[in-house]
């Protein structure tokens, strides 16, 4: 399960998809204006013109760079690629990992984010790696569903533990961009890794999850071929090369969104927690939390045309706990004020 079934559900407002939560931002909105009738002409195969802006921005070279209909393209694609017998997931993390590895039929295993931990990545990871080798290790910086970021210190060492165990790493960063650690990237130091594969989208950052626009840059051009030469022609549109070219020139947008998210983040944080709720920390646009009192958030709130992601489906959580995107001050004001409703109406009953 994923959030954002607007299409199925009676919603007014979507907490369950983490993005900008200041919307798109309008030259991305005039690129595609401009864009629609360059429509009648297929996309250009080696997304020549998207390449080279994203290359510029990372001063990385133009072949580093290998853009996918979204980030879950190029997860798929780098399954199928490196078609992992073994590979290693922190869990919970993203469930698109599992999906992607079960259809190239790989071994997975988890190294447990433990709630005394509040859910972080811990040293431990690294003798998880050097013990159990594993061909295919998938890590998320933030990591979602629970907003914890890792040091670039313990990226690197990561990084280092993955090559010296002849695994391959993708570091999935797609929401980087929206904390304060956005320059923390492993871009700039990926020269020394031949196996490091980076995830990046332009989905989150620029809320446009509808038009699927994900990236990725790696250092190794043999790795990053076998991975193109999982994807079709024309994987990426049109629309979506345009808007990746206007995308990076958008910095003063990005910094006012981390301003207002960070804001956000922390009224909301201390809302829940004064309802009683257990709320776990987080650096990124979203926010974990568990009911301790059996609420149903998501079925509670969806009656009141409010869509939250329920996170009982996720490898090592259970029924109870939730996540939350940080919204504009009045919706999240909104939520808070329905969420203050139910809690009065459970004491009633």
């Amino acid at each position: 399960m994923h959030g954002g079934d607007v299409y199925r559900n009676n919603v007014e407002y979507d907490f369950s998809v983490n993005i900008n939560p200041m919307g798109i931002p309008e030259s991305i909105l005039a690129t595609i204006r401009e864009t629609l009738p360059d429509l009648i002409h297929y996309p250009d195969c080696d997304c020549y013109e998207a390449k080279a802006a994203i290359a510029e921005y990372y001063q990385v070279d133009d072949n580093q760079v290998l853009l996918g209909n979204g980030a879950s393209e190029l997860i798929h694609a780098i399954c199928q690629a490196v078609r992992p017998k073994r590979a290693l997931l922190t869990a919970p993390s993203f469930l698109g990992y599992q999906k992607a590895l079960a259809a190239v039929d790989a071994d997975v295993s988890y190294f447990m984010l433990l709630e005394e931990d509040d859910f972080a990545v811990t040293s431990r990871l690294l003798d998880e790696i050097r013990t159990t080798r594993p061909d295919l290790v998938f890590i998320t910086n933030p990591n979602n569903p629970t907003g914890v970021l890792l040091s670039p210190k313990f990226m690197e060492q990561i990084a280092v533990a993955c090559e010296k165990a002849g695994a391959y790493l993708v570091v999935d960063e797609c929401f980087l961009e929206l904390t304060d650690q956005w320059e923390d990237t492993l871009i700039h130091g990926m020269e020394k890794f031949s196996r490091l594969f980076i995830l990046r989208a332009f989905t989150k950052s620029f809320a446009i999850p509808g038009l699927r626009l994900g990236y990725g840059i790696c250092k190794n051009e043999e790795f990053k071929n076998r991975v193109a030469m999982q994807l079709p022609e024309w994987n990426v549109s049109v629309l979506a090369q345009r808007v990746a070219a206007t995308a990076v020139d958008e910095s003063a947008y990005l910094k006012q969104s981390r301003v207002l998210i960070k804001q956000e983040r922390k009224q909301l944080m201390a809302k829940l927690t004064g309802l009683g709720i257990t709320v776990y920390p987080s650096e990124a646009n979203y926010i974990l939390f568990f009911e301790p009192r059996g609420i149903d958030w998501y079925d509670k709130l969806l009656q009141k045309r409010i869509l939250v992601r329920d996170c009982s489906d996720y490898h090592g959580l259970s029924k109870g706990f939730y996540r939350i995107a940080v919204r504009t001050p009045k919706e999240n004001e909104w939520l808070i004020s329905k969420m203050e409703e139910i809690v009065e109406d459970e004491k009633r009953d």
